[in-house]
């Protein structure tokens, strides 16, 4: 299941065994994910913190903190898989990607369209009544942060309903490659292809926690 081209992401769910999204910009490879991070908070969840604006129905504005990079990539997350509007894609991608990605409003548009295509909808205008796609991110783990940069790997249902096929749950690795740009984090188009299907656990069971996924609270 696409989401957005140029972020490379897994996803698996439902007689989809382990199946990769597939992207038409970057796609995974057969590669040995990366180690956890050795920089992991500790003790009680990590809290979310909010933007300090909202522009278009989107927080931004997220302070330069590891709070507010896993705040950032919860937020993109969310609102890039919860829309099949290509045109929103592209409204979210001029306020989330670092402004050197020129081409980001194209590649997240198109990435929308690709799952459009997967749920067998139009490429363009309206989607029957009863269609929709909802990402709920429910955990995340850090690599290589440091002071401009940090991937941010997020843990999360997507959910999709369609008239035909009713609704669907998958889990999926999202992940979203952050660097402080501008007075923000912004994502910025992932290099080289990392896989992260190793990663790919049931929320909140054993093998979760056995993978490093860490919770966040809201």
């Amino acid at each position: 299941m696409v989401v957005g081209a140029g972020l490379a992401l897994w996803v698996t769910g439902r007689g989809d065994d382990r199946a990769p999204a597939a992207l038409p910009s970057v796609a995974p490879n057969s590669g040995t994910a990366p180690p956890p991070s050795a920089v992991r908070p500790t003790g009680e969840p990590l809290r979310l913190v909010r933007g300090g604006r909202v522009v278009d129905g989107l927080h931004v504005g997220f302070p330069r903190s590891t709070a507010g990079a896993v705040s950032a990539a919860v937020e993109f997350w969310t609102q890039l898989g919860s829309t099949l509007d290509p045109d929103r894609a592209r409204s979210i991608a001029r306020r989330i990607a670092v402004r050197s990605w020129k081409t980001a409003g194209e590649e997240l548009a198109a990435g929308t369209v690709s799952t459009r295509r997967q749920l067998a909808l139009p490429a363009a205008g309206d989607v029957p009544p009863g269609t929709s796609v909802s990402l709920g991110p429910v955990a995340y783990q850090l690599r290589d942060p440091g002071e401009d940069r940090v991937t941010v790997l997020v843990l999360a249902y997507l959910i999709t309903t369609t008239p035909t096929v009713g609704t669907q749950s998958r889990i999926g690795v999202f992940p979203a490659p952050l660097r402080w740009d501008d007075g923000d984090w912004r994502i910025e188009r992932a290099q080289g292809r990392s896989d992260y299907r190793g990663l790919q656990a049931q929320p909140g069971s054993p093998e979760a926690v056995a993978a490093g996924w860490l919770d966040f609270v809201s």
